[in-house]
């Protein structure tokens, strides 16, 4: 099968290229999944990934990470980008990557997120080095940013 990824916002109408400046901001053509995948990017999140390189690179690096272990493992999966919030933490903002896989076994799953975390963790330790004077904004980002795995 050949690798599909759509651009579905959570929000109504979507611009004509959407799909076109989602294949150019995570470089698709280079993703190694072999099975079918959906990648829902929240409207907000898009616009930070538009402004923000240190953000798109980060979120690159995820997404290639977390298609290269899935693929490995011939799952398919649906994947979630969006911003989070605690109500309970004033100006606690998080970068999430909801990962829907048809994997029933949670020890699988948690194999999966742990090869996936370390391997992003790595990449990001290498774009430290990098950019060198965004140190701080990629800490922050890095923190900040969560991946969970979730049966489908």
């Amino acid at each position: 099968m050949q690798s599909t990824i759509t651009a579905e916002y959570f929000r109504r109408s979507l611009p004509s290229t959407t799909e076109v400046y989602h294949k150019e901001i995570f470089s698709t053509e280079n993703l190694e999944n072999k099975m079918d995948f959906t990648l829902n990017i929240a409207s907000e999140v898009e616009d930070m990934l538009k402004s923000d390189k240190i953000v798109r690179e980060i979120t690159d690096i995820a997404i290639k990470q977390i298609d290269r272990i899935i693929s490995n493992k011939e799952l398919d999966y649906v994947a979630n980008l969006f911003l989070s919030s605690d109500p309970e933490i004033e100006g606690l903002r998080e970068l999430v990557i909801s990962i829907h896989v048809k994997e029933e076994s949670f020890d699988e799953r948690m194999e999966i997120w742990d090869l996936i975390d370390s391997k992003i963790k790595e990449e990001i330790e290498a774009l430290r080095g990098k950019y060198p004077d965004d140190t701080i904004q990629i800490d922050n980002i890095d923190k900040n940013f969560v991946i969970s795995i979730k049966p489908f």
